[in-house]
């Protein structure tokens, strides 16, 4: 099985939000924020406890939902919690689509960015075009007027957290508390609230982008994402071919610049990646 790295080392830094990762040497007075997006950051708790209609007067089983995705357009770190509209540093501004349901227990890789380091006091995530399909006709897109989100698509963490200089640090957003109400005229209203938590466990995470450039003599490979790239060790991955299901057949020659691809794998405490899969997605 192939070994993927973040070529990051560890460093606790964050009071209840952020997971450290260990020094890269950047401009003085800078530091390193990778942002990674979680539908629940705890197997323990499943989504289906956290989502909730009105009629049916209690937790929808997680089985009754085939998927919920929204659109996560911007992740903005705040200094001044008093400035809800302050410009404050965006770590991420794109449109990626997240299946919320896919992320249970698992962490998608958004952005790479640098920023002014300090203390900062909240983080603003905008989200939009929220989609659900049931299981009992998944045939049928719940969107556009039919699933309202609340405040305007735009989420509040307000808790204090330092970003150390020269260092890396992981922003952990934990998209936890999906409140789904149906009114009654069966359109949703979905109000989520956000969870960011200090992690000392090992984390599943998921990412995708394109190959920027391939090193075969150090097994290395450069993936830009929406904002930023990293560089991921890929040394006894199994390499999937867009054809292939349950056996992969691809080799490392088959890892070409410029073709997208996703990684599945367990972020190590620190800050390793180990990799369960890497899959050719063109």
């Amino acid at each position: 099985m192939k070994v993927l790295a973040l070529r990051i080392a560890c460093s606790c830094v964050l009071a209840g939000i952020l997971i450290g990762l260990a020094a890269c040497p950047r401009n003085p007075g800078q530091a390193r924020v990778i942002t990674l997006f979680a539908g629940d950051a705890h197997p323990a708790k499943t989504l289906a406890e956290a989502l909730f209609i009105a009629d049916k007067g209690g937790p929808v089983a997680l089985e009754d939902i085939q998927s919920l995705t929204v659109t996560v357009t911007r992740v903005t770190l705040l200094r001044d919690t008093g400035d809800a509209d302050a410009a404050g540093e965006v770590v991420f501004e794109g449109a990626v689509d997240v299946d919320v349901m896919t992320l249970v227990g698992l962490s998608e890789v958004l952005s790479e960015a640098t920023v002014e380091a300090g203390t900062y006091e909240k983080i603003v995530l905008n989200i939009s075009n929220p989609r659900l399909v049931l299981l009992a006709d998944p045939g049928t897109v719940i969107e556009g007027e039919d699933i309202h989100l609340t405040a305007n698509g735009r989420l509040f963490i307000g808790t204090a957290f330092t970003l150390p200089a020269d260092q890396t640090s992981l922003v952990l957003l934990d998209f936890e508390d999906l409140h789904l109400v149906e009114e009654g005229n069966g359109t949703f209203n979905l109000t989520p609230q956000l969870r960011a938590d200090v992690s000392v466990t090992n984390a599943a995470v998921t990412l995708e982008g394109e190959i920027v450039s391939v090193d075969l003599d150090n097994d290395l490979l450069v993936i830009a994402l929406t904002d930023g790239e990293v560089e991921v060790i890929y040394t006894d991955a199994d390499i999937f071919l867009v054809a292939d299901t349950d056996v992969p057949n691809g080799l490392e020659t088959d890892l070409l610049p410029g073709l997208q691809v996703r990684i599945e794998g367990l972020m190590q405490v620190d800050g390793s990646i180990t990799a369960t899969a890497v899959f050719l997605l063109e």
